[in-house]
């Protein structure tokens, strides 16, 4: 950036060749500010000093104060100005300075943060402000609280710095996982220690189950374990509590209607008593209900569509009552023997290459 200083007079000159030696300051330098208060008599009603680093904010002298963020005490003395001064700064902090410091009578020093310009302004006639520039490599930053004196970018950058310590190595000593500070952090690393692993002996790299774990829960397609299989499906358990486990290999038992169960080839299903009509299934092994009213049977689901497999299955009806109960079948199926159900009646269904569908009726008095 060039400047045409012959345009500029006194101050203003001082004060662009300021601003320009910030800009070509690096990322990592601290800018110290000194204020003295010179004037022997002190601050007068109405002067103001600007400070420009985090943010812009101006601070007007006053003989009565009455908002405490924006003004400052007068004082009749130099001594008393700087201490007014100091304590008005300490109490509403700028942000982008840290720490503010009394260093003597009348002076008070302004240490900003590396990377973060600080310029100071005072009204003309009690006091001056001189500047230092240190290189700070790596940026060190203060720490502050609370973090909301800070600007997002600096909270940004403290909080990393912090993590950063936490990450080291060097470190003799620990945290005591019993302060209520880290009652959580404790409770989840137990999880992972090595007598009570949790992640390590499940999970592997790829988040992917443990293949010791994978071998004694899943097949290799990948489906539940016969045996894990089998311990899941408890005796009697109707089809809601067992219906998001039916994948394709599922050999458990059901009772219900079966309603929305799909895919569960090599099944049994126990339908719900006094169920009508009831469709047979050639995918399961068996079928069984009990009932004491008439029913129909309905033509026979899941039947070869290639024509080529003969299908059969058998279902099982109880009757708690002395009484014959009638059973109804469609035209489609052909039916032999005495079709009603007495204590306990099977019914064959049977049929190939789609050509017929027969049924064998056998009542056992």
């Amino acid at each position: 950036m060039i400047y045409d200083l012959r345009l500029l007079r006194g101050p203003l000159v001082l004060l662009v060749l300021f601003v320009a030696s910030l800009s070509s300051a690096s990322a990592a330098d601290r800018i110290t500010a000194t204020i003295a208060i010179t004037n022997t008599a002190g601050t007068t009603n109405g002067q103001t000093i600007q400070i420009v680093a985090g943010n812009t904010t101006t601070r007007t002298w006053t003989n009565s104060v009455t908002v405490p963020a924006s003004q400052i005490f007068t004082n009749s003395t130099a001594a008393g100005a700087a201490t007014n001064l100091y304590k008005q700064l300490v109490a509403t902090a700028p942000l982008g300075v840290a720490p503010i410091l009394m260093t003597t009578s009348t002076n008070v020093v302004l240490y900003g943060v590396s990377g973060v310009p600080l310029a100071i302004t005072l009204s003309a006639g009690y006091g001056t402000v001189s500047y230092a520039t240190s290189s700070v490599s790596p940026a060190a930053y203060t720490v502050r609280i609370p973090n909301t004196v800070e600007s997002a970018a600096q909270k940004t950058n403290v909080a990393s710095a912090l993590v950063d310590w936490f990450n080291l190595s060097a470190a003799t000593n620990q945290a005591n996982p019993s302060a209520p500070a880290f009652a959580l952090f404790a409770s989840l690393s137990a999880l992972n220690s090595s007598s009570n692993s949790l992640r390590t002996d499940t999970i592997n790299a790829t988040n992917k189950l443990d293949t010791d774990l994978r071998a004694y829960t899943l097949d290799a397609t990948n489906k539940l374990n016969t045996d894990l299989r089998a311990a899941l499906q408890p005796a009697n358990a109707a089809l809601s509590n067992v219906v998001n486990i039916a994948s394709n290999s599922y050999l458990g038992s059901f009772t219900g209607n079966l309603a929305g169960g799909t895919n569960l080839n090599g099944s049994a299903v126990i339908y719900a008593t006094n169920t009508s009509p009831v469709r047979p299934d050639f995918w399961k092994p068996y079928q069984m209900f009990q009932t004491n009213a008439a029913f129909l049977f309905l033509s026979p689901t899941n039947v070869d569509v290639g024509k080529t497999q003969f299908q059969s299955c058998a279902v099982f009806v109880t009757n708690s009552t002395a009484a014959e109960i009638a059973v109804t079948f469609p035209a489609s199926i052909h039916a032999q023997g005495t079709a009603n159900v007495t204590n306990l009646s099977a019914f064959t269904f049977s049929q190939y290459g789609q050509k017929w569908t027969n049924v064998v009726c056998f009542p056992m008095y």
